[in-house]
């Protein structure tokens, strides 16, 4: 198998795009790196071309509030996306002031979804990270794992395109997945048990290849092409 040429992280949450960027040594910035993103919802993100006015368009950022009256958690309503990093908080509630912070958010967004946008070229192969939501209200359903592939696709039309998913609730035969056993005393915080993720990734054939090429999956329990379902699209 050819190395991958980018490594994208797609959520769940932040420990994803921590260990993704640690172990593979990027720093560039995507869409939802910090978001705490419900499968669903980044499907319908995504076809809508990681637009940030929708985003961050006013009446679909909704705050909830805590038994306190603090506010507990800032959210789009449309996406289902909670913006746990995007605004200022105090004292463990977001600011009262947030939507002064809006704007803000809103450009940092812009220029990471640019950076999505400019992978989509010939010649680029493309990892694609989700760490599944493994239940809950949350959980990544079947159905959305089966369409995750096929939208991929519809967004990248030029670049050949791969994706796994970290310890997915249920098998989805067009994906790779993969198996992070953390341990119970490191499963709290962003950081997660990052021994367990880089003996993951490492285990499974994707080296942790730093300053340029990123991966290949080509050895240690993946096949050196990927199954016909999730065959790189071009």
């Amino acid at each position: 198998m050819e190395p991958y040429s980018d490594v994208v992280p797609l959520g769940s949450n932040c420990k994803n795009t921590h260990n993704v960027r640690r172990v593979f040594g990027f720093s560039t910035a995507f869409p939802i790196d910090w978001f705490i993103s419900p499968l669903g919802g980044l499907l319908g993100a995504i076809d809508a071309g990681m637009d940030p006015d929708l985003v961050y368009r006013s009446e679909n950022l909704v705050a909830d509030h805590g038994p306190d009256g603090r506010i507990s958690n800032i959210r789009n309503d449309r996406f289902g996306f909670h913006h746990i990093h995007d605004f200022p908080s105090v004292g463990g509630s977001f600011a009262e002031d947030w939507r002064d912070h809006v704007k803000k958010a809103r450009d940092r967004f812009a220029h990471a979804a640019s950076n999505w946008v400019g992978l989509d070229r010939p010649g680029r192969r493309i990892l694609f990270v989700r760490y599944a939501i493994p239940g809950g209200r949350f959980v990544d359903r079947a159905e959305d794992l089966a369409a995750l592939m096929p939208t991929l696709r519809r967004a990248f039309r030029y670049a050949e395109i791969d994706a796994v998913i970290v310890n997915a609730p249920v098998p989805e035969p067009r994906l790779r997945h993969l198996r992070v056993s953390e341990r119970p005393e490191y499963m709290v915080g962003y950081q997660g048990d990052e021994e367990a993720w880089s003996a993951a990734f490492e285990g499974a054939g994707y080296r942790s290849l730093r300053h340029g090429t990123l991966a290949d999956g080509a050895s240690g329990g993946h096949e050196a092409t990927a199954p016909a379902e999730t065959s790189p699209a071009r």
